[in-house]
């Protein structure tokens, strides 16, 4: 007979060991704190709080997670001081997200701020997305994704993520009007990326500004500036008859 409730506590302890032989890629700090439980009706509650976990060239410092379904949809909300990915690093951020059947809703916020002393320069985000995962049975769309009216500040100037739609299909991906615009750069994607040549992807350029890109790196060696202006297109992404066409322009460009 299973119990109507279940719980499990674990906190580590230097892992390094075990970890290497079995998992190379990946530490967990010692004393990090896992609980577990289930209670009647199969709902789960999870928490997780670590100094330090990475895996790769991922790692997340000073991080929090917690995921509770609650007769519902899984919510779930991981915290963390420092997230890093490869070269990018956002501090005090925040992902929540609900999980329902195929429909996950998410939210990611950080903030490069205050704790690095340059806060004119910070970089932040308030980003809000949903994910639907089709039925591959009834039709050959993988998966949606729609990314809402967003807020992103960079390096101090305000940045639009204006709503978009991403189709992920067996194989190809459609996308419908990603766009990010300055007070007076813009920068869009439109069309389909697909093995068939009849199938093109075009982006357009307005005066985009490349120093942008600079508020998602805190590393000081790396720092692009210059201006991009014009069109470009391509067909045929992934197959043997890939084209490309660009009339873009650069001006004070360096790296």
């Amino acid at each position: 007979e299973t119990p109507s409730n279940a719980e499990l506590n674990i906190t580590t302890g230097d892992a390094r060991e075990i970890l290497t032989a079995l998992y190379p890629s990946l530490y967990v700090d010692p004393g990090t704190i896992l609980s577990l439980n289930l209670s009647e009706g199969e709902n789960i509650s999870l928490n997780v709080i670590s100094g330090l976990i990475s895996y790769g060239n991922i790692f997340a410092k000073d991080f929090s997670l917690s995921a509770d379904s609650n007769d519902g949809p899984v919510a779930l909300n991981a915290l963390a001081g420092i997230f890093r990915i490869g070269q990018y690093q956002y501090s005090d951020s925040n992902i929540t997200a609900s999980v329902d059947s195929n429909t996950v809703d998410m939210n990611f916020k950080f903030d490069n701020g205050g704790k690095y002393g340059n806060e004119a320069n910070a970089s932040k985000a308030d980003i809000s997305a949903s994910l639907f995962f089709a039925d591959t049975t009834a039709s050959d769309v993988v998966m949606i994704a729609r990314l809402h009216p967003s807020i992103v500040e960079i390096n101090g100037s305000n940045v639009n993520l204006s709503p978009s739609t991403i189709k992920l299909k067996r194989y190809s991906a459609i996308i419908d009007s990603f766009s990010i615009s300055g007070t007076d750069s813009r920068f869009e994607v439109n069309g389909t990326i697909s093995k068939n040549a009849a199938d093109t992807i075009n982006l357009a350029v307005d005066n985009f500004d490349l120093s942008t890109l600079n508020g998602f790196v805190l590393d000081p060696d790396d720092n692009i500036q210059g201006r991009l202006t014009g069109t470009a297109s391509a067909s045929g992404i992934t197959g043997p008859n890939f084209a490309f066409f660009s009339s873009l322009k650069g001006r004070e460009f360096c790296f």
